[in-house]
């Protein structure tokens, strides 16, 4: 779905006969589905099959794969592992040490993603230090950056700040 906005406007697959490169190449497209064929292939050379492969111009920032053969035909899929990020939260008290002993067991702190609950909660508690991390968040959605927030669930007695 192209979530980090890096796919490429086109590829070039090259032909590979027995293992070297050929003069043939294909540049493909969206426009075209990302689809190509080559044709008028010799089928010998010096009285031998000729086996067929392709390869693909690296693309930048993902992993290119080659399945298939020749008869069947060749699928090069390329993989991009979204970029990643996270988000570390801790929980100051401003109450002379729990003077007044109103203090709650723990916190809620919820993630937003562009102002928007994502749906992802800490828990924070003395045990874990008042402190934790939302992990693994992709750093975009439709090649647009996504900013993220926190947003405390309402404590009684205390107003919270961000």
């Amino acid at each position: 779905n192209n979530r980090d906005g890096v796919r490429p406007d086109k590829v070039t697959i090259h032909l590979l006969a027995n293992g070297r490169k050929t003069d043939k190449t294909l540049e493909l497209s969206e426009k075209m589905k990302w689809t190509g064929t080559f044709d008028k292939l010799f089928v010998n050379e010096n009285g031998q099959p000729v086996k067929y492969t392709v390869s693909e111009d690296k693309v930048d920032k993902y992993t290119a794969e080659v399945t298939g053969d020749a008869k069947t035909g060749f699928t090069v899929t390329n993989t991009h592992t979204p970029a990643v990020t996270s988000v570390k939260v801790s929980k100051a008290w401003v109450d002379d040490n729990n003077r007044d002993g109103v203090r709650p067991d723990k916190v809620i702190v919820r993630l937003l993603a562009n102002g928007k609950d994502s749906g992802h909660k800490l828990e924070l508690t003395a045990g874990n230090k008042w402190t934790g991390s939302f992990t693994g968040l992709v750093t975009h959605r439709n090649g647009t950056p996504i900013e993220y927030t926190v947003f405390e669930d309402k404590v009684d007695k205390y107003t919270a700040e961000v």
